[in-house]
């Protein structure tokens, strides 16, 4: 159970877990999608009011039979909304991302390799020239980047991909994609589906059982753009639901680039727990900001202590082997 339910902070609701299917009738926290609203409209200085559709709230629920945790309903940005992010050129463009490296010790020489979510197809420039490589990426920005850089990325989704291309590729990987998936079980039998027995799939997304889940006003790891929150639990249950061998799990460490982030952030935590103030994913709290200063200067000493090393990043990804008959 999280901590915040632990807490004594499950309510009333009812919804189905999209992971395992169990009927879930508590929430965690309730947020108003007009506060995420404007917290877009902050960031990014975008109107996304157009993708709720009228709905008002969205309740964040924990599965206590699988370990998922979600939005609900679940409600996943368009096209429209991914073009709103392409402003930071970091969205698509940065690469030395954990997972490429670590993906990499799994990939041998030969291997055929559909990487879905692909983005501009960066992960490409890992792999061996030996490598056949496929991506796929349904953001009409990712794929024009995909195109100058001479990158295999084809916008067509995975469902579609699936029907032609059955156990085709000898290792699939899904590099920060199924936290924005809103048809779970579809996607993934579909990825399955595409690699050969024996094949082995591979999973990174954000770890939210890492420092992550203590970030307020965190907008990227709100819907619409991440809907479901995953941690080692959730993803040993869809392992196990989908009949794969779980080969490894690595809980990336802090990074260089998320040091300062890292000790903000516990720095805020622990003066929150100190002045018994509850967290809230959006915290428009006068209070907040406050706190959030005197957490920055708290944090400049914290950060000599060097625990960040011992502590867990922002990603957690986990190799699979699909059964050989």
């Amino acid at each position: 159970m999280s901590d915040r339910a632990k807490l004594g902070f499950m309510r009333e609701s009812n919804c189905r877990c999209p992971l395992c299917g169990n009927i879930i009738k508590s929430r965690i926290e309730s947020v108003r999608t007009i506060d995420i609203s404007n917290l877009y409209r902050r960031v990014y200085k975008k109107d996304i009011g157009y993708i709720w559709k009228s709905v008002e709230r969205l309740e964040y629920v924990f599965c206590q039979k699988c370990g998922l945790r979600f939005f609900d309903p679940i409600i996943s940005g368009d096209d429209d909304f991914y073009n709103i992010l392409l402003k930071d050129e970091w969205y698509y463009l940065h690469e030395g991302k954990t997972e490429y490296d670590y993906s990499c010790k799994f990939i041998e020489e030969d291997d055929r390799v559909l990487d879905i979510g692909a983005g501009r197809g960066a992960f490409r420039h890992y792999l061996s020239e030996k490598n056949y490589y496929q991506g796929l990426d349904l953001s009409s920005k990712a794929i024009e980047l995909a195109k100058k850089d001479g990158a295999n990325v084809l916008p067509i989704p995975i469902e579609e991909f699936s029907e032609e291309n059955k156990e085709r590729f000898d290792v699939v990987s899904i590099f920060q994609v199924i936290e924005h998936i809103s048809s779970l079980d579809k996607f993934m039998c579909s990825a399955i589906d595409c690699i050969v027995k024996g094949g082995l799939l591979i999973v990174a997304t954000p770890d939210n059982d890492g420092f992550i889940k203590y970030v307020s006003n965190f907008c990227l790891n709100l819907p619409p753009h991440h809907t479901l929150h995953w941690n080692e639990r959730s993803l040993r249950s869809m392992a196990e639901k989908y009949n794969l061998e779980v080969v490894d799990v690595y809980r990336e460490p802090v990074s260089s680039v998320h040091k300062q982030w890292w000790y903000n952030t516990m720095s805020m935590t622990y003066l929150n727990r100190l002045l018994r103030r509850d967290f809230r994913m959006i915290d428009y709290r006068f209070t907040y900001k406050i706190v959030r200063l005197a957490a920055k200067i708290l944090a400049q000493f914290y950060k000599l202590s060097g625990e960040h090393k011992k502590s867990f990043g922002q990603s957690i990804i986990m190799v699979c082997r699909k059964p050989d008959v």
